[in-house]
């Protein structure tokens, strides 16, 4: 049985940071995106990605739960120092884990 590497949530953001940007991410934006996409971190995108399975388990409308993760990307992006580009690409990132919570959530519900 193979597992995940401990940084495959942040390659995976970081991939679709370069296809956007066409660019690398400096330092800052790597060490900030390496922390908070980390699967074993309680306050990063976790509690996010969990809340987004619970809010569609609950019946609500996938362009809400779009809001709402969009939102808390927007506030924690603009909470860290020097990270515009991260803050520009918050609703790319919040599509992409909604789909990935949508992918979690029909796997639940089978």
């Amino acid at each position: 049985m193979s597992y995940y590497s401990k940084s495959w949530l942040y390659d995976e953001y970081k991939r679709l940071f370069l296809d956007i940007t066409g660019a690398e991410p400096n330092k800052e934006e790597k060490e900030f995106l390496k922390n908070y996409f980390d699967p074993f971190n309680e306050t990063g995108a976790k509690p996010i990605y969990y809340m987004a399975i619970f809010r569609l388990k609950r019946g609500y409308y996938k362009f809400f739960v779009y809001f709402l993760i969009a939102k808390k990307f927007k506030k924690d992006f603009k909470k860290a120092e020097n990270l515009e580009t991260l803050v520009a690409l918050h609703k790319i990132f919040a599509k992409k884990m909604l789909n990935d919570s949508i992918k979690a959530y029909c796997k639940i519900s089978d």
